[in-house]
C-alpha cells in the first residue's frame, strides 16, 4: 500500500515537473520587464590598500600608514588619476607583489590589477551597494573600509543586461517558482487509516499512539 502511494506520489511529482518546465517566452520577458533593477550591471575599477601584511602580527602603525595612503590615493582618483596606476602604486609603496605578474612574465595576457568582474544587485555589502549603483560613469566612490583592505570604486561603465543573456536564468526561477506552487497541495494531503486494516493477526485492534506513529512514518518519508 505504502509502496503504491509512494509510486503515485513520484508520477504527480515527475508530472508537475514537466509543467513546471514548461515556460512561455512571454512569461519569461514579463518578469524580465518588472525585474529590470535586477539586471543592472556595473564595470568597475578599484584600489584596494591592505590593512594589514598576510601571514604577519596585527600592526597598528601599518594599518595607520595604509589608511593614509588609501585616503590620500582616492583623493587622487576623485580628481581623475589613472586607477591602474594608482593600484601599482599602492604595491610598490608597501613591497607587495602585483598578483597579475606571474601571467605578466609568462607573456600571458591579464586583466588590469584595478580591474573588477561585472557586479550585479546582491552581490556586495549593501551599505557599498547603494553607493556604486548610485554613481554615473566616471565618479568614484567614497573609501570604504573593509575588514581587510581600504578600497575606492570608480564607475566605469554600467549596462542592463539584454534578455537574451539572462534567459536561462530567467527560466530557472521561474520553473522553481513554478514547481513549488504545483507541489504545494501536497503538503496538505494526509493519509487515512482504517483501524481494522492495522489490527493485529488476532483481531486486537492498535493503539491510537501506533495510528499516531503509523501518521509520522509517512510523513516522513
Amino acid at each position: 500500500m505504502l509502496v503504491r502511494q509512494r509510486a503515485l506520489g513520484d508520477l504527480y511529482r515527475l508530472r508537475e515537473d514537466e509543467k513546471a518546465r514548461s515556460i512561455p517566452k512571454e512569461e519569461i520577458e514579463a518578469y524580465y520587464q518588472k525585474n529590470l533593477a535586477r539586471f543592472e550591471e556595473l564595470t568597475l575599477t578599484h584600489i584596494s590598500v591592505p590593512r594589514a601584511i598576510s601571514k604577519a602580527p596585527s600592526d597598528a602603525n601599518f594599518e595607520a600608514k595604509a589608511k593614509q595612503v588609501a585616503e590620500e590615493l582616492h583623493n587622487r582618483a576623485a580628481k581623475g588619476e589613472d586607477m591602474e596606476k594608482l593600484q601599482l602604486e599602492v604595491y610598490s609603496t608597501f613591497g607587495l607583489k602585483n598578483p597579475m605578474q606571474y601571467y605578466i612574465d609568462q607573456g600571458i595576457k591579464s586583466p588590469p590589477a584595478s580591474f573588477l568582474k561585472p557586479i550585479r544587485r546582491g552581490e556586495m555589502v549593501q551599505t557599498a551597494e547603494a553607493e556604486l549603483f548610485a554613481l554615473k560613469p566616471g565618479q568614484v566612490s567614497s573609501m570604504q573600509e573593509f575588514p581587510s583592505a581600504y578600497v575606492t570604486y570608480k564607475l566605469e561603465s554600467r549596462r542592463t543586461i539584454p534578455l537574451e543573456e539572462v534567459t536561462a536564468e530567467i527560466s530557472k526561477n521561474l520553473y522553481q517558482q513554478n514547481l513549488a506552487a504545483l507541489v504545494k497541495p501536497l503538503a496538505s494531503v494526509q493519509a487515512r487509516y482504517n483501524e481494522r486494516y492495522f489490527s493485529r493477526a488476532g483481531g486486537e485492534g492498535v493503539s491510537s499512539a501506533q495510528i499516531r506513529a503509523a501518521h509520522k512514518t509517512v510523513a516522513h518519508n
